[in-house]
């Protein structure tokens, strides 16, 4: 099923300097890309203290934009701070989707969720595919490896990763 662009979230950059923006760092030693933003509804303004977001047990496995290859990263891995001008690649038209993989173990029922973004407004299902390129480690709860063919995968856009 393809996503419903009418529920899109855009990530914009309009007044950005004055929110907390929620972010992690590619873990690709070699990529040049300032940190990967993550979608977050509502951004807050800036006070004291930023957001008690995520929760503790927070995992996501999130694919860098600039070159490709996608991690796990949790709780401790996320900084608040100041987008500055290393949001470059944030406006209207970029959008985060969570790709859903079911896992490949015959009556296994998990879903792997990968998020990843994009400025095409309506990815192919190849392009979900094609995002699993370069990552290394994706498996179910129960280590099992995931199903890649199209017909599987599930796309929606998100407004916030939990």
């Amino acid at each position: 099923m393809e996503p419903d662009l009418g529920k899109s979230v855009p990530m914009l950059r309009a007044d950005l300097n004055l929110k907390w923006v929620p972010t992690v760092h590619c873990n690709n030693t070699s990529c040049p890309l300032p940190p990967i933003f993550l979608p977050y509804p509502n951004l807050p303004i800036k006070a004291p203290h930023p957001p008690n977001w995520p929760k503790g047990d927070w995992r996501a496995f999130v694919v860098c934009p600039i070159c490709g290859f996608g991690y796990e990263y949790s709780k401790p891995n996320v900084t608040w701070g100041d987008p500055g001008l290393t949001m470059w690649t944030l406006d209207s038209t970029t959008v985060v989707y969570c790709i859903g993989f079911p896992c490949a173990q015959p009556g296994c029922k998990s879903r792997v969720k990968v998020y990843a973004r994009t400025e095409n407004p309506a990815p192919p299902k190849a392009w979900a595919v094609s995002v699993l390129a370069k990552t290394s480690g994706l498996s179910c709860p129960s280590k099992h490896a995931v199903e890649l063919l199209p017909d599987t995968l599930k796309l929606t856009p998100v407004s916030i990763i939990e």
